[in-house]
């Protein structure tokens, strides 16, 4: 091998190098960028060819993971979607075949027109008819922009909500958890209110409710005017007392133009049966959100021993 191979031979480790480099650049760049898959870095030999000047050395190529699922994550807005497993979303700049890309980004919102875009691109489906059959068959030739504006449905509040938590009994004092629920104005509209728990003495908790935030504009839309509500366990970790007895959410001041809203908290029996019959008790877990009739079953409140 001549000075000028061995020289090559060097220049290609350190290019390949700077590569990989790059490569980790980009990942962290990248790191809150919503869909974005990982890159990494492969390495290969170059065999020597024949001849004083020919020289081995390496090559890198970049791996994109564009197949890989990715972790799904919580959004409060009702138009955020993920795909869990194969597939990409379909999307358009003009909404039509023209120009046409797929993307695993799923944070869609409703724009002016009361289209659901991302960014600077139209989300494409298939139109049905009421009965949810597609239109003139599922054919890429018949994806069209969503309307969203134009799905209608009957309108009807939350009148109540279940609480099903379980809290820490070794908290310490002044201590407090969050976990949030959807409720319904009157008109249809959903929004997110957050539930924070705080110890205020052994064995009592305070529940204070924030004011109901929009899911699709992240913006304050109505004003909670109910107080707290004080919860005490027994040494056994079933619910004591409520104060209230009867504890309310009470939402006023609507800026949709809802009426008031007065939602029944369903907080368990006091003096009840343990874990699984009582709805409130002491412990940390979480069970998954199910909505049914507008009523919501949230973590379960219990006391370990």
């Amino acid at each position: 091998m001549s000075l000028m191979g061995a020289m090559n031979s060097a220049i290609s480790g350190l290019s390949a190098q700077s590569s990989a480099l790059a490569t980790v650049s980009n990942n962290l760049a990248n790191s809150s960028t919503t869909a974005y898959k990982t890159s990494s870095t492969s390495f290969a030999s170059l065999v020597a060819g024949s001849g004083s000047t020919k020289s081995g050395g390496v090559t890198a190529s970049e791996v994109a993971n564009v197949n890989s699922q990715g972790l799904l994550v919580d959004s409060t807005i009702s138009t955020n979607l993920a795909i869990e497993g194969e597939g990409f979303f379909v999307v358009s700049v003009e909404g039509d075949d023209s120009s046409r890309y797929y993307t695993r980004n799923g944070e869609f919102s409703v724009d002016e027109d009361g289209y659901l875009s991302n960014g600077d691109t139209y989300l494409l489906g298939w139109e049905t008819d009421e009965d949810g059959n597609i239109v003139d068959g599922a054919s890429s030739v018949n994806l069209t922009k969503i309307d969203v504006s134009s799905v209608t449905s009957s309108a009807e509040a939350t009148t109540s909500v279940d609480i099903q938590a379980i809290l820490p009994a070794d908290a310490d004092i002044g201590d407090s958890f969050e976990s949030s629920f959807e409720v319904y104005d009157s008109l249809g509209t959903a929004c997110t209110v957050t539930a924070t728990y705080t110890k205020t003495a052994e064995n009592t908790w305070e529940i204070s409710y924030s004011d109901p935030i929009s899911a699709d504009t992240s913006s304050t839309v109505g004003t909670v005017t109910s107080s707290s509500v004080e919860v005490t366990f027994n040494e056994d970790g079933t619910l004591a007392s409520t104060n209230p007895a009867d504890p309310e959410l009470t939402i006023e001041n609507w800026t949709t133009g809802a009426e008031d809203s007065n939602i029944s908290l369903g907080l368990g029996t006091v003096n009840g049966q343990r874990w699984p019959d009582t709805i409130f008790d002491q412990r940390q877990r979480h069970s998954r959100d199910r909505r049914a009739e507008h009523r919501r079953r949230w973590p379960r409140l219990r006391h370990p021993q």
